[in-house]
């Protein structure tokens, strides 16, 4: 979903990406990858590939944790021996979700779930192999295209009259096509480091799907739901805000507010 915004935002301006898929190239696989990598020669690497299924990962830790470590280690060790950049995705379920406060980016990495240990370790990877790198903790990510929550929401209201959704649990819902925008500022930046990049402003999941049926113009109740009453295999934290102040003050941009950012969606949903 987010490689394909970030490469149909670069081909609009202008460039000519070079894009690899599971079929195209095993990332996990060191040998294969760095043949690819050294016949390419790539300045920069921008790394979309993740195990993202969060329950799964709680029935395959060992394969998640494969995925996501080994394939930012092996792109981060490529970099840091060619002085290429890697930008790298990391999410906010590094965070044990407590609290209200948003979280900054130097505060502890606890991670509730097998993913969100996944993605520290990948995290870990890219910082110790590659010097000039971005990582890009993004959290609740949708688009107009591909399997996501406002698909499903989308989904579930032709189907049913009436829709749960868990109710306590909070964050930035963030749109691709924004995150692929802010990627194409960073790729002549210079101030490398971990950032946190979300669309501004916090909702829940329930109001978020509220504001998705509404735009739906479809007559279907949303009720909400505890965490409790939502049994998951995959413990989700709480409190998923992230501070945006770090990007802010480093860069003097910042992402639109994720209700413009849903409304800009539904409408390419219905173009």
């Amino acid at each position: 979903m987010l490689g394909q915004d970030i490469s149909e935002l670069l081909t609009k301006k202008g460039y000519s990406p070079v894009t690899w898929d599971i079929e195209d190239l095993d990332l996990t696989d060191k040998e294969e990858t760095d043949r690819k990598l050294f016949e390419l020669r790539p300045d920069i690497i921008i790394n979309c590939c993740a195990y993202t299924a969060v329950d799964k990962a709680q029935e395959e830790p060992e394969k998640c944790t494969f995925i996501n470590e080994t394939t930012a280690k092996n792109l981060a060790e490529y970099c840091g021996a060619n002085n290429a950049m890697l930008i790298h995705f990391s999410t906010d379920y590094v965070f044990p979700g407590l609290g209200q406060e948003p979280y900054k980016e130097d505060d502890e990495v606890k991670p509730l779930n097998i993913y969100g240990r996944s993605k520290a370790l990948s995290e870990d990877a890219v910082r110790k192999n590659a010097e000039r790198h971005f990582i890009l903790r993004i959290s609740w990510l949708y688009s107009d295209h591909g399997k996501n929550f406002v698909d499903t929401m989308l989904k579930l209201s032709r189907d049913r009259n009436m829709i749960s959704v868990v109710s306590d649990q909070t964050g930035s819902p963030t749109y691709g096509r924004d995150v692929a925008e802010m990627v194409m500022f960073l790729l002549d930046k210079k101030e490398y480091g971990t950032y946190h990049l979300t669309n501004e402003g916090y909702t829940t999941w329930y109001e978020l799907a509220k504001e998705i049926i509404r735009y739906s113009g479809r007559a279907v109740e949303v009720r909400p739901l505890t965490s409790e009453e939502y049994k998951t295999l995959a413990v989700r934290p709480k409190n998923s805000r992230l501070s945006k102040e770090k990007f802010k003050r480093t860069f003097g941009i910042e992402m639109p507010a994720w209700q413009d950012a849903l409304e800009r969606c539904m409408k390419a949903l219905t173009c």
